[in-house]
């Protein structure tokens, strides 16, 4: 027999749960306050920093990163650029002010994960506030936390998660206030324009209805009512980014060799999620999460208890349906991110608190008692492997501020027309340059006063960037004077920069001509990489 908590003893534990959400969202973080910019970081800053406010009606209808990276993206998020926006203005160069917004989106969301977990899955206070901390510290959150444009996920999914709860509150409260439903539509309309991911809002809202609001699905006006300003709102966003940016879903993604590729990421997120570590599920496991999906889906569809089918359909909705939707849209994103689990991860959060919430409710002290030890060893786990990705991140940013500084410093000071080679690792430059180069990270474009060269994969733009390092070499060559060559290599282990001289090596000078005969892209960013790593490097 469970012991009913009175409501003021519920209230209060609540109220300090909230506490301990913010506190479990931020305080992991805080040490990442100061870090500097890493990989699109750079051109983001860059480009809103220059825009004026009058921009973002603008961005209503066009690409909100424009051009920079070499391409017209198919992306259209104005309420995203104008978070960038606010980020960068005053003092651009200064991360702090990314970073805060960073923090209090991901605290905001795990406050609309223990809203949730409350109102949709009915969880006491105590297993929400359970469920709230493990969305809280799961370290594959750290990549929309403590990188600066990370929050190009978490800024969605604070809109998203906003949408639907207050949506699930409007159903379960019996469909009566329209603030309420008018205030969840306002919050999809922001939600579509942050993420194009985002428009499978409607899905989940019919899934909610049927398995938790008891709504099962009817082909009357009655029923597809409520989601026909959701669905229209919908299709006019991707009728706009049809006409602006020539496709719908990115539908030229979608084939049987993406749909492969979507069920390796697939797996990858979910280990990620639940472990903290990428990498492939086993057949073992995959075999478990078959058995407990469909019992489950008895468990709910089948006669039974009231209460049983309750927290079945509970757990159905805010487990395996929440988790295939929140994945969903990696089988168009073309890459692998950490942070597209972001919003899915909700899922696991919110099974482990139904699973605390199941146990407190077993008869015994000692039921509670281990349950409750359970959800402190969890925590704790997630808490050490979270300060351990912060510090590689932390790391990162250190590494990413000495090696921007001190190309400037090895630029500004040689010679005018000076041929600089610089090599960063690629998760901490990647895409990097040329904004790098430029204000308002460098006090002028050191491409001005020097020739700047990187590998490929530190290059905003792959297209070009084969010409244009051949171009840079070339005017090198052609300069009468031959001005020095300075080489800097970062060591992706340590961080320490590596630099030589062709005063110090001449032999420098005599692998300028052999990049000029390089033929193709890959073959110049290998042979630039070689100098870097067997030339520059042992020094």
């Amino acid at each position: 027999m469970t012991t009913t908590v009175p409501a003021s003893s519920s209230a209060a534990l609540l109220r300090w749960g909230v506490l301990a959400v913010v506190a479990a969202a931020c305080l992991p973080y805080l040490s990442t306050l100061h870090d500097y910019f890493l990989q699109e970081d750079f051109g983001s800053v860059q480009l809103f920093a220059s825009k004026p406010w009058t921009t973002f009606p603008r961005w209503f209808a066009m690409p909100w990163t424009e051009d920079i990276w070499g391409y017209v993206p198919d992306e259209i998020r104005p309420f995203t650029a104008l978070a960038f926006q606010i980020t960068t203005r005053g003092r651009p160069t200064a991360p702090e002010v990314g970073h805060v917004l960073n923090y209090a989106l991901h605290a905001g969301n795990c406050l609309l994960a223990l809203a949730i977990a409350r109102s949709v899955a009915g969880l006491s206070p105590l297993a929400a506030i359970f469920a709230a901390l493990v969305f809280a510290l799961l370290p594959a959150q750290a990549e929309s936390v403590a990188w600066i444009t990370g929050r190009v996920d978490s800024l969605p999914a604070f809109c998203y998660l906003a949408t639907f709860l207050v949506y699930a509150r409007w159903r379960l409260s019996g469909a009566s206030s329209v603030p309420a439903y008018v205030g969840s539509l306002a919050l999809f309309f922001t939600a579509l324009f942050t993420k194009q991911t985002t428009i499978t809002m409607v899905g989940t809202l019919v899934l909610f209805d049927w398995l938790v609001a008891d709504r099962p699905p009817r082909m009357t006006w009655s029923y597809v009512r409520p989601y026909a300003p959701f669905a229209v709102m919908t299709a006019a966003y991707l009728a706009l980014r049809y006409v602006v940016v020539g496709t719908v879903i990115r539908e030229s993604k979608l084939s049987a060799q993406g749909v492969v590729y979507f069920g390796e990421l697939f797996a990858r997120h979910l280990r990620r999620v639940v472990t903290g570590e990428p990498g492939a599920l086993s057949p073992v496991a995959w075999s478990a999460i078959g058995a407990a999906t469909v019992a489950l889906m008895l468990a709910a569809f089948l006669p039974g208890t009231v209460r049983r089918r309750r927290v079945a359909r509970a757990a159905l909705f805010i487990g395996p349906v929440w988790w295939i939707i929140g994945v969903a849209p990696v089988l168009v994103a073309g890459y692998e991110s950490p942070r597209h689990a972001y919003l899915a991860s909700v899922a696991w959060a919110g099974l482990l608190g139904l699973a605390l919430d199941e146990l407190l409710r077993m008869p015994g002290r000692v039921w509670r008692a281990a349950a409750v030890a359970s959800a402190v060893l969890v925590l704790s786990i997630y808490l050490l492997q979270l300060r351990m990705v912060v510090r590689e991140w932390k790391v990162a940013a250190a590494t990413s501020k000495r090696a921007a500084a001190r190309l400037e410093r090895e630029a500004l000071a040689a010679p005018r027309g000076s041929l600089v080679i610089i090599g960063v690792p690629v998760r901490i430059w990647e895409w990097a340059y040329p904004f790098v180069t430029r204000p308002p990270f460098t006090r002028m474009d050191l491409n001005a006063h020097a020739r700047v060269i990187m590998p490929l994969k530190l290059h905003c733009c792959r297209a070009p960037w084969f010409d244009d390092t051949k171009k840079m070499l070339r005017e090198w060559v052609a300069q009468p004077d031959h001005p020095p060559i300075v080489a800097l290599y970062t060591d992706p282990r340590t961080g320490s920069i590596a630099r030589l001289t062709d005063a110090e090596n001449p032999g420098l000078r005599t692998v300028i001509p052999m990049l000029l005969d390089t033929g193709s892209a890959d073959a110049l960013d290998k042979a630039l990489v070689d100098v870097l790593e067997k030339m520059v490097g042992p020094r």
